[in-house]
Parts: C-alpha cells; structure tokens; sequence
C-alpha cells in the first residue's frame, strides 16, 4: 500500500512520489478516517485532517463502524480561561510567599520578570512531560499535538514561553481568537500546531 499524506491517494504503482500530487508515499501501516477517508498513522489519537477520534484500534483498511470514531472535543475559551487562572494564582501564591522568606521584594521589576518566565517553565514541564498543568488537571484538559499525540519537550517549551509572550503582545487576541476559531486554537497552538482537548 503506498498512500500519498499530502492528498490520500492510494497509488498501486510501486513509485516514491504521488501520481496525483506528487507528495511523497507512504508505505507503513496506516489507518483511514470513517469520516473523510484521510490516512493517518497507526499511533495517531484522530484524523489530522477533520478532527474525528479514533477511539479504538483498527485496520489499515476504510471498511469499519462509524461507532469507532466521534468528533474531538476542542475545548473553548472559558474552561481554558479558568485552568490557566488556577495555574497563575497558584504560581503567584507560591512565588510571593516563598520569595520575601529569602530576601527578595516581590514588587521589584526583575523579579516580577523572573516569576513569569518561572512560571512558563512550569507550565512547559508539565505540559512537555504530561500534557497537563495542575489547572488542567483540575478541569480535565490536556494539550495534544497534530497528530493527537502527547508534544514533546520542546514544543511544549515554545508553546508556553516565546509563543504566548507572543500572544500577550498582540493584546491578548492570540488568546481571545479561541473563542472564534473552529479548532478553538490560539496563536500559540497554531503556531506549534497544539490542540486542546478533554482528557
């Protein structure tokens, strides 16, 4: 079998590139959407092209029930809104309890910049290592890449500290389009290519 990612073509000709569009094949097992038809690979959560979830495992093949699949549940900007309040106020607490115990003023500029890069290192290691923030534990959330799949360190690193610095300097509207957009994506989950969705 040699599916073409790029246009889904089957092509039976044992080529490296797509009759159809020329993208490149491939041959490894893979699994089609019930609902559009789109490959995907076996580890794949849900169909990268039309959001649909694969709740079971199933065969490389499109000739299977509908009830193995159901839409993704993107999450919206409110229940996303409230973890990542947790997570601030949490963080906030801590810091601003912790930090005049050691000597240093909480209302000094640097150390108002130290606690917001902190605290998006603490969300980057625990999205990177599970997906999740306490906040989004809480609310029963987590973030996923492309391919449904856990992201990795370094997405969740770019994700959390130079993407949504990013966003906070649009005036927050890399944050409020989740409200608008269909995948319920901000600026920073397009531009790592994260979703997210209930755990």
């Amino acid at each position: 079998m040699n599916i073409c990612r790029s246009c889904g073509v089957d092509n039976n000709e044992p080529h490296e590139n797509c009759s159809s569009c020329g993208g490149v094949l491939c041959t490894d097992d893979l699994v089609h959407c019930l609902n559009c038809g789109y490959p995907s690979s076996l580890e794949s959560l849900y169909c990268s092209k039309c959001g649909k979830l694969f709740e079971e495992p199933v065969s490389p093949v499109n000739e299977y029930e509908p009830e193995a699949l159901e839409l993704v549940n993107y999450m919206g900007f409110w229940i996303r809104l409230g973890a990542y309040s947790v997570d601030v106020l949490m963080f906030l607490s801590l810091s601003f309890a912790i930090l005049p115990n050691i000597g240093i003023q909480s209302n000094d500029l640097n150390t108002n910049l130290f606690v917001t890069i902190a605290g998006g290192v603490y969300r980057a290691v625990f999205t990177g290592l599970s997906g999740q923030t306490i906040g989004k534990m809480l609310f029963k959330i987590r973030v996923v890449d492309f391919d449904g799949m856990q992201p990795s360190l370094r997405t969740a690193f770019f994700r959390e500290i130079p993407c949504k610095i990013l966003a906070e300097f649009l005036l927050f509207i890399g944050f409020i389009w989740v409200a608008f957009d269909r995948k319920k994506q901000g600026l920073h989950d397009k531009i790592v290519g994260t979703h997210v969705v209930k755990s």
